[in-house]
């Protein structure tokens, strides 16, 4: 199923709702291709807060995930430390449905 920009940002929306409402399970895949789950969350409750952003969420990312906005910063939270994602170009159709 191939999305619209539209649609990639609404999803976009969508997801960084449901990170920020406890701990998620997200499925996706790398670069090279292979399947990676991360168990992450934006809700800043279960985050320890020696690792709350000391300054606004977006002068976290990158340019290049600023420019991109189906990139996601979120806490990975079996290893506590903050991680980018690729949320919607590179997930699966059936993983974006478990979401939803």
């Amino acid at each position: 199923m191939k999305l619209t920009e539209e649609r990639k940002t609404k999803l976009n929306a969508l997801i960084r709702t449901l990170l920020h409402n406890g701990k998620n399970e997200i499925v996706f895949k790398k670069k090279d291709n292979s399947v990676r789950v991360i168990r992450c969350t934006l809700d800043y409750d279960i985050i320890p807060t020696e690792y709350h952003p000391k300054q606004d969420d977006s002068k976290l990312l990158t340019e290049k995930e600023t420019k991109t906005p189906s990139y996601i910063r979120v806490f990975d939270t079996e290893i506590n430390a903050w991680r980018s994602i690729i949320t919607v170009n590179s997930m699966l159709y059936e993983e974006i449905l478990r979401l939803v």
